[in-house]
């Protein structure tokens, strides 16, 4: 309520939400570089030529603006880059703000910029129509190069493999004894049909093999001549009528009469006697149903024996075909046991439908594999780990985001089995440009959604290799002061520091100032002259990055859990500036910690799954 000066970050509510992901430097955020650049992150892919130009520069026509708060200062000379279409790297041609003073800058982002897939504004249906944030630029320069957290990578630096012994996993056993011959199937039948009184003669065919009518029936036409009614004589039960045709009269799940000679005529009647189906005892393993039968069985039907032992024999022969059990038969007594060793065969269901003939023993006493595991400096990581870097500050995405045959000249994971060829998946960038994940795209298994799991190699020992930024050359030493002197192409101060300017090349890691990354931590930059080590940490004077770890055979599959909140749920009179805290009880995967929802895919029908909100 109440008059107020204009909200410099009106539109934020749009900030993940809609189509608007994440943006850099944050909204707020004070002291930035005058050498920043400026990324604005889409959750989908946009329509390129809505934001950049031909000649690689921001749309200067409104819908994307950058200018001081008074707004007498709009920035055109913006280089605007992007590798898939939904992170765009803002790099203006000058420094922005002044050397003397602070200044404040606001970016403005329109509904003009579309969306690649509909051609509609970013911001349709959204709570608003624009987007705009600001943020305080300081009078200096960022000369400091980014780092690589210290304990800031998982899986962490592991130098030797575990020691895993497995014992043998063992099959679950079950039994099924034959006390007495089974009770087989036996077909209905219809016997001793005759006319009566004057009635012409006649037969039946086409018996329900299944009919469970038992006793002395009798067809009666009625005095149309046109239809035939079905009783039984015994419980005077109507049993259903049927329509004549021609020289048969057909009672749907009974059978049907047919005369030998002459036609249908009102009053003539027939009688018979019905002899029910007799229904087999039955035997189920797992999914499927066994029953017993005389002559010519089918499948899932066992041929009676000529005695118990003999019955007990072709129930043993017909098991045995069953894709989970085999069988062997002693005497009267059938042994099952799973095919697969391990406690997933105590869950096959062994039953009868006659207890008296069959005696049952469940299957049971299935155990996995023991495994003892001997960890040796850290314990190797399940298959489906996501790789994790934590850098210091926020990070060019253009080199480390995207699929791995993209980025593999800059950032790459090797089975070092074969260090020649890189790891395919993806490289996700997050948590404001500071952390990047790589998720293999190798599927292993669904987990108890259905969903795909993803896994790195199993038993391995894995590399991830990070590359710097070539340096910049000696050509503007004069204006880089106090690194003025051209020492080995590159400008140097007095004690021997390098510049750590990027070259232009764009050529490795580098943070949104463009100074390359500085891999072996010495507050420096040397660029790529060679590898720094985090498992030995060695101390060569390069500042490419690596780390290597070991993998098990292992999936893990048990889900996080919230630990602790804060605020606690009903708390009253949190402070306002108080940050919302949630404690897992294990490392989290950064790029999911979003907000908003995501839509997946998972056989014939597509699912909602929400992020935070």
């Amino acid at each position: 309520g109440g008059r107020k000066p204009p909200d410099p970050g009106r539109g934020i509510g749009v900030l993940g939400e809609c189509s608007l992901e994440s943006v850099y430097p944050e909204p707020g955020q004070k002291e930035v570089p005058r050498n920043t650049m400026i990324i604005i992150t889409f959750k989908e892919e946009i329509k390129v030529d809505t934001i950049i130009k031909a000649n690689g520069y921001i749309q200067d026509d409104g819908r994307i603006k950058i200018y001081t708060t008074d707004a007498t200062n709009y920035l055109k000379e913006v280089k605007i880059s992007t590798n898939d279409n939904k992170t765009f790297v803002l790099q203006p041609d000058n420094y922005l703000g002044s050397a003397t003073e602070y200044i404040t800058y606001t970016v403005y982002l329109s509904n003009d910029i579309k969306k690649k897939a509909d051609n509609q504004g970013i911001f349709s249906n959204c709570r608003g129509d624009f987007f705009q944030w600001s943020f305080e630029v300081s009078n200096k320069l960022d000369l400091t190069p980014p780092q690589v957290l210290n304990q800031g990578v998982f899986p962490p630096p592991d130098n030797e493999p575990d020691v895993v012994n497995f014992g043998a996993a063992v099959a679950a056993q079950g039994k099924i004894e034959v006390n007495f011959q089974p009770r087989p199937f036996r077909a209905a039948s219809i016997t001793d049909v005759a006319p009566v009184n004057s009635s012409p003669a006649a037969s039946v065919s086409n018996v329900n093999r299944n009919l469970n009518q038992n006793g002395p029936l009798k067809i009666t036409v009625s005095a149309d001549a046109l239809t035939a009614s079905l009783e039984n004589t015994d419980s005077h039960n109507q049993l259903g009528t049927a329509v004549i045709s021609g020289q048969a009269v057909s009672f749907s799940g009974f059978f049907t009469l047919t005369l030998t000679s002459g036609s249908f005529s009102a009053g003539q009647a027939w009688t018979m006697m019905a002899n029910a189906a007799q229904i087999s005892d039955e035997i189920t393993v797992g999914s499927l149903k066994y029953s017993f039968i005389e002559s010519a069985p089918a499948s899932q039907q066992i041929l009676m024996g000529a005695s118990v032992n003999e019955t007990a024999a072709r129930i043993t022969a017909q098991l045995n075909n069953h894709p989970d059990v085999t069988a062997a038969a002693s005497g009267t007594e059938i042994n099952l046991s799973a095919r697969l060793a391990g406690s997933g065969g105590n869950n096959i269901f062994l039953g009868v439908s006659n207890t008296n003939i069959f005696t049952v023993t469940p299957l049971a006493g299935g155990t996995e594999r023991a495994v003892t595991r001997t960890i040796k400096d850290k314990r190797d990581q399940p298959r489906n780990a996501v790789i994790q870097i934590d850098f210091n500050e926020a990070i060019n995405p253009l080199t480390v985001s995207g699929a791995a045959g993209q980025v593999k000249d800059y950032i790459k994971v090797v089975d070092l089995t074969d260090p020649s060829v890189f790891l395919s998946g993806k490289f996700v960038l997050s948590n404001q440009y500071r952390t990047v994940e790589f998720v293999s795209d190798q599927p292993c298994g669904v987990n108890s959604c259905g969903e795909q799991i993803f896994c790195l190699p199993a038993n391995s020992q894995l590399r991830v290799w990070l590359k710097a930024a070539d340096l910049d050359d000696c050509n503007n030493c004069s204006t880089r002061s106090p690194y003025t002197t051209c020492v080995n192409a590159h400008c140097q101060n007095a004690a021997g520091e390098n510049y750590p300017l990027s070259s232009s090349a764009l050529n490795g890691l580098m943070d949104l100032a463009a100074n390359s990354l500085d891999g072996n931590r010495t507050n420096g930059a040397q660029g790529p002259q060679s590898e720094y080590d985090e498992n030995i940490k060695n101390t060569n004077l390069g500042d490419n990055y690596q780390w290597s770890f070991y993998t098990s055979a292992e999936i893990e599959i048990s889900a996080p859990e919230i630990d602790a909140l804060q605020p606690v749920h009903g708390q009253d009179n949190f402070p306002l500036a108080e940050a919302i805290k949630i404690d897992f009880n294990k490392l989290m995967m950064s790029s999911s910690l979003l907000t908003g929802e995501r839509t997946i895919s998972n056989g014939p029908s597509i699912f909602k799954h929400k992020y935070l909100n």
